[in-house]
């Protein structure tokens, strides 16, 4: 779930991901995908805008993470069998939760956001991320 876009060698992830399932298995993957025009605070070591500094690459298209799941450097690999994107949400509380945790540093400001009323605090105040979705694919191992 949201690994691929920390991954350098993701043709190399998604031939191991081939090697690991049995012929007729199926594969769930999922990662971020941006729009040309979103917004974000973070950056990554390259100066680029992204969802998680940790993000190698974030793709551009739901057709660009298709096709390095369906193609491979022996033959073809996978068959797409359903896709899903979704807005990514964003709990405007977590910045609220680390604020007071920096000012005061108590067990409380640390152990509230895991409690009934954190949670459901940044459960109301989530709101979409401007430009940034996220990208579930299944997708079935081809028999050689």
């Amino acid at each position: 779930m949201q690994l691929i876009e920390h991954i350098v060698d993701r043709q190399g992830f998604i031939a191991g991901l081939y090697e690991m399932l049995k012929p007729g298995g199926l594969l769930v993957i999922t990662s971020v995908r941006r729009a040309n025009l979103r917004w974000y605070y973070l950056r990554n070591e390259q100066g680029e805008i992204v969802l998680d500094r940790g993000h190698v690459y974030e793709f551009r298209s739901l057709d660009e993470f298709n096709e390095l799941i369906v193609s491979g450097s022996a033959a073809e690999r996978f068959s797409i069998i359903r896709t899903f994107e979704h807005q990514i949400r964003f709990p405007v509380a977590d910045f609220v939760f680390r604020r007071l945790h920096r000012l005061f540093r108590t067990s409380f400001t640390r152990e509230f956001p895991a409690s009934r009323l954190g949670i459901a605090l940044r459960k109301a105040t989530r709101v979409p991320i401007p430009g940034y979705f996220s990208t579930d694919v299944v997708a079935m191992r081809r028999d050689s």
